[in-house]
């Protein structure tokens, strides 16, 4: 998943500027029905105008197919569930089968996240994703936003059958993004498994050293059906999550490139219905596990979103969610 589009809603100006920005994406992007979707798009803005004042519109995209993010930092939802029931309106005048609506729709999946006062959290707000929902990618969903939307991210995910690697290059900017390249690079002609994860770092950490590239950390991560085996090294948190438990685990300190002196290693079970979300620092950790704990039966989608909307700090941002 990427985000295309990110546009400010504040006022009608805005919102009708955010649908010329939605129309512009749909002559590049597809959309099983593109009306409803320009249609969902002024219903998500004008509930931010009503509800929350202002927040923002993202257009997404998941593969090939659009999308549409809606966030905020108003007063939050009290029963989301209430809220999306055929003729619900907490106004004046109105039908009330906006939110209904668009969760009504059978090509389209919603996800709402939200925190109100009475939820007890540290921030308010709320994310809604609306997107198709055959088009996300059955196991797993990332999302990656550089720095000041700079085109280039130092952050990475990279994938080759069982294994994933997410990590993060020291920096910012072009030399960043070239190190990530690298590195990239350097994953997919090497031979590794996460029992033989350490090898592999240390030659990585040599080849980046050599080349006077950027360092990084980083972790490997090893899916079977039983469990997750994790095998990393830096900032990169780790947190499991279903049925309402979360477990979070960090990785020894140290970079790749600089001071690699050991790794850590570890491994989540699994069972139906768990997840396991990866992300870079330029997400809050206790942020984060207030957004996960309430994430249990949420679209990833909606999950990733909120990560980097209510956790997302000053850096570059990098999800990863496995199902």
């Amino acid at each position: 998943m990427k985000r295309i589009a990110d546009c400010p809603v504040s006022n009608p100006i805005e919102l009708l500027y955010a649908k010329t920005m939605l129309k512009n994406c749909l002559k590049s992007y597809t959309s099983k029905d593109p009306g409803f979707l320009e249609f969902a798009l002024m219903e998500l803005g004008n509930n931010l105008l009503k509800h929350a004042g202002k927040g923002r519109l993202w257009i997404i995209a998941t593969n090939n197919s659009l999308g549409i993010a809606s966030v905020d930092e108003g007063p939050g939802i009290t029963d989301v569930a209430l809220a999306m029931r055929d003729g619900h309106t907490t106004l004046d005048n109105s039908l009330g089968i906006g939110l209904y609506s668009l969760s009504a729709h059978p090509s389209y999946r919603m996800g709402i996240l939200s925190f109100s006062p009475h939820s007890g959290s540290r921030f308010l707000g709320t994310v809604l994703t609306l997107v198709e929902s055959e088009s996300t990618h059955p196991n797993q969903t990332s999302l990656s936003l550089a720095l000041f939307d700079s085109p280039y991210n130092g952050d990475f995910i990279i994938g080759r059958g069982r294994y994933l690697i997410i990590a993060d290059v020291s920096g910012h900017g072009k030399k960043a993004y070239e190190s990530a390249q690298e590195a990239i690079h350097f994953f997919t002609e090497s031979h590794f498994s996460c029992v033989a994860a350490s090898p592999f770092f240390k030659k990585l950490h040599e080849y980046l050293h050599q080349k006077g590239l950027r360092s990084l950390v980083g972790c490997l991560v090893e899916s079977s059906q039983e469990q997750w085996d994790l095998c990393g090294v830096g900032n990169i948190s780790a947190v499991a999550f279903g049925d309402g438990d979360t477990a979070y685990r960090t990785f020894t300190p140290g970079i790749v490139g600089e001071t690699l002196e050991e790794l850590s290693n570890f491994a989540f079970s699994r069972k139906d219905g768990d997840r396991l979300a990866l992300f870079t620092d330029g997400i809050d950790p206790r942020n984060a596990l207030s957004v996960l704990s309430k994430s249990t039966d949420l679209p990833e989608e909606t999950v990733a979103v909120a990560l980097i909307h209510f956790a997302g700090i000053s850096d570059d941002q990098t999800v990863l969610i496995l199902s």
